[in-house]
């Protein structure tokens, strides 16, 4: 039932039920006019019909309706902004963040759950974002390997959810599709181990299993749309010496061997060795450089190529993510860095001190 009164968990909070759960109204109102808002757009980006500021009652049809809805999030957020100074930023609009009592006590078991951080981090809107795109899935990714037999069924819900948005996403931008195969992949063979283990109804179980078996079918019938011929410059006519420099700077090396079988002129430049030796460079330190030489091997004589894939093997790539969630040392709170959040016991004039948050740490915040 829905959190109405002053308790322990939602002091006065309003709560509304969804497909993934209980919901915050004022969190699910935020979303539900940005979905709102890209599908008007959406609809109505081939008819722009512009409607007078000044005329106090328009007729209501379709159109005065779309530019309304449109309009409506910024009057929001510049009309009640004194009375939502407390939830939202003042330029980013919701922050969605989840505060983490310390310790380890039932009261933090109640409070912090994995699905309550999906919730209130808001993963849904996260996987959507470019920049936050990986870091969401690499949670995903080891919430199904690892703890998947541990999820309630609300988190089930709202892992499908994200995967479900996930598979729109790289659909539409042509990107991550290959990952995201996989990563569904791995979703629908924990639900077929976990048959009798899991947590939740045998419906909910079925159901998941053919929205899985759904997404896959969508992701094999894909096909990358080739670019048409426009005359402009493609990759292949950049000089050597710029292709060099674009190639240094990828951080995944399937990236760089799928880059390299695609043509004959970036296979040879992908051999190179002094490409490899940047890698090896970026990706280990100093010791685990030297903890990788053989006896009486210094670093000049080397493979660098066989010297990352070895590496790689011993200890792992370094990983890497453009935005990610960051634990606030003053209130222990869990927030995106790129969107902040409203810290009771910061200084004004000194932004609260935060660390970063891994994936592998993430999970372990939740189950311990």
């Amino acid at each position: 039932m829905p959190f109405l009164g002053r308790d322990w968990r939602s002091p006065g909070d309003s709560w509304v039920r969804t497909g993934a759960g209980w919901e915050q109204g004022k969190c699910w109102r935020q979303k539900f006019l940005e979905n709102l808002n890209e599908n008007i757009i959406a609809s109505g980006s081939n008819s722009d019909v512009n409607v007078p500021e000044t005329d106090p009652a328009p007729p209501i049809n379709a159109t005065t309706s779309k530019h309304r809805m449109i309009r409506f999030p910024e009057l929001t957020a510049q009309c009640s902004k004194e009375k939502l100074t407390d939830n939202l930023h003042p330029t980013r609009g919701l922050q969605p963040h989840i505060h983490i009592p310390k310790g380890i006590s039932k009261e933090r078991k109640a409070m912090a759950s994995i699905s309550d951080a999906f919730n209130k981090l808001d993963m849904q809107s996260a996987v959507k974002d470019p920049r936050r795109f990986r870091y969401t899935c690499k949670i995903l990714q080891l919430l199904i390997n690892k703890k998947f037999v541990h999820l309630s069924g609300t988190s089930q819900k709202q892992i499908i959810t994200v995967l479900e948005e996930a598979v729109k996403i790289v659909l539409k931008s042509e990107t991550d599709v290959h990952f995201v195969h996989g990563l569904i992949l791995d979703y629908h063979t924990a639900l077929n181990n976990a048959n009798r283990v899991c947590i939740g109804s045998s419906s909910l179980h079925k159901k998941h299993l053919e929205l899985t078996e759904q997404m896959m079918d969508r992701l094999d019938k894909f096909h990358p749309t080739e670019r048409k011929d426009d005359g402009q410059a493609m990759l292949l006519n950049l000089p050597d010496e710029v292709l060099r420099d674009i190639l240094r700077r990828v951080t995944d090396h399937v990236d760089l061997l799928h880059t390299g079988a695609t043509q004959t002129d970036l296979y040879q430049l992908v051999q190179e060795e002094l490409l490899w030796k940047e890698m090896c460079f970026f990706h280990f330190t100093n010791i685990q450089l030297c903890s990788g030489l053989a006896k009486n091997e210094c670093l000049d004589d080397c493979n660098w190529k066989w010297m990352y894939r070895k590496l790689v093997r011993r200890h792992g790539k370094k990983e890497l993510y453009a935005v990610q969630v960051y634990l606030c040392s003053n209130c222990n709170a869990l927030f995106w860095k790129s969107h902040g959040h409203p810290c009771p016991c910061s200084d004004p004039e000194m932004p609260p001190h935060s660390i970063a948050v891994s994936p592998d740490a993430f999970i372990n915040i939740f189950f311990y």
